[in-house]
């Protein structure tokens, strides 16, 4: 597996001024994160799992999971240009492929060379005003055999970061805000997390996962 980190870890997160390290810091704030991209991690059976932020200028990684020793912290960048998440912000669609080097598109594409990667999943994530924040990707350097359901229940998992991720950025800013707005988004996660445990087969690790994103995806009251 290669790589090519082009900034810096996270020892001074908190208290730099950098607005892009402030919404890593942001994100890695948030409790459940590690847990859910180890949840990610298990249900594709990819070892590597990120949450970046992507913007036009910089793709910079905020949550990383590493099974791989891939050798990417908080806070440090790749080369924009080389990701499949730039395309990702230009056209804001879900991009998955089970084996780069079989692929009609990809097996001629640079990035899975480049990082040496077979199998890919990477969803856009929103702000509740529909900016994009970035990124919720998986690759490993095997092959996967990914369904449709399990890419939805990916998508699932980036929504709910999101939606708690604009739900923190409130809470700390102290703005007034609105709850109902707020608890109308996780709710819809929760929705769709409770009809992806109905598709899947019963007692299955799906299941169980999509059931688990439901219950966290409550908000109490």
């Amino acid at each position: 597996m290669r790589h090519g980190p082009a900034g810096r870890p996270d020892a001074a997160l908190h208290a730099s001024r950098d607005p892009r390290l402030a919404d890593v810091a942001a994100l890695l704030a948030l409790p459940a994160v590690p847990a859910v991209l180890g949840m990610a991690s298990r249900m594709t059976g990819m070892r590597f799992v990120a949450v970046a932020r992507v913007t036009a200028e910089r793709w910079t990684a905020c949550a990383v999971h590493d099974l791989l020793g891939f050798g990417l912290a908080p806070g440090q960048d790749l080369v924009l240009e080389t990701t499949l998440c730039d395309e990702i912000r230009q056209h804001q669609q879900t991009v998955q492929f089970d084996q780069a080097s079989l692929h009609p598109v990809f097996s001629s594409h640079p990035t899975p060379a480049l990082y040496g990667f077979e199998s890919y999943l990477s969803v856009p994530m929103f702000r509740r005003d529909g900016s994009l924040f970035g990124t919720m990707c998986a690759l490993d350097p095997q092959p996967s055999q990914l369904d449709a359901v399990s890419v939805r229940c990916f998508e699932v998992l980036a929504a709910w970061v999101g939606a708690q991720l604009e739900l923190d950025e409130r809470q700390a800013s102290g703005e007034d805000r609105s709850p109902q707005t707020i608890r109308a988004a996780l709710d819809a996660v929760a929705e769709q997390a409770a009809r992806i445990a109905a598709e899947a087969a019963p007692s299955s690790a799906l299941q169980q996962t999509a059931q688990r994103i439901r219950a966290v995806s409550i908000l109490p009251g």
